[in-house]
C-alpha cells in the first residue's frame, strides 16, 4: 500500500474529535455509497454516456476526498475529466484501476481504524 492511498491524518482527526464509534458508521455509509457510485459509473461507461459517467465520477471523487481516500478520489477525477472531455477510452482505462484502488483503500482504512484507540 502506498502512502498516497489515503490521507491518514484526515480520518485520524475525525476519529479523535468525534470518537472511533462515530467514524465507523461514516465509513460504512461511504462504502455503501462507493459501491453504488462505482456501479453507476461502470454502467454509464459501458453505455458510453459521457454525462452520466462524468456525474457519477464527480460524486465518487467528492465522497472519497471527504474521507481522505486520495487514490480513489484522484482516479475518479481522471475518469470525470476524461468522460466530460468525451475521451471514453481513457475513462474506461482509468475505471479499470478502481477495484484494486478500492481494495487498497479499504485495507488502509481498516489498518488505520485498528490503530486508533
Amino acid at each position: 500500500m502506498s502512502e498516497d492511498t489515503i490521507e491518514e491524518e484526515q480520518l485520524r482527526v475525525l476519529a479523535e474529535s468525534a470518537g472511533k464509534e462515530a467514524v465507523e458508521p461514516i465509513l460504512a455509509a461511504f462504502w455503501t455509497s462507493n459501491d453504488e457510485l462505482v456501479a453507476q459509473l461502470g454502467a454509464a461507461l459501458k453505455d458510453r454516456d459521457t454525462d452520466s459517467a462524468g456525474k457519477a465520477a464527480h460524486a465518487l471523487k467528492g465522497s472519497a476526498a471527504n474521507l481522505g481516500a486520495t487514490q480513489v478520489a484522484s482516479t475518479a477525477k481522471d475518469i470525470e475529466l476524461s468522460a466530460k472531455g468525451g475521451e471514453m477510452d481513457a475513462a474506461l482505462s482509468a475505471f479499470e484501476k478502481l477495484p484494486r484502488e478500492i481494495a487498497e483503500t479499504k485495507a488502509a482504512f481498516d489498518t488505520l481504524m485498528s490503530s486508533i484507540g
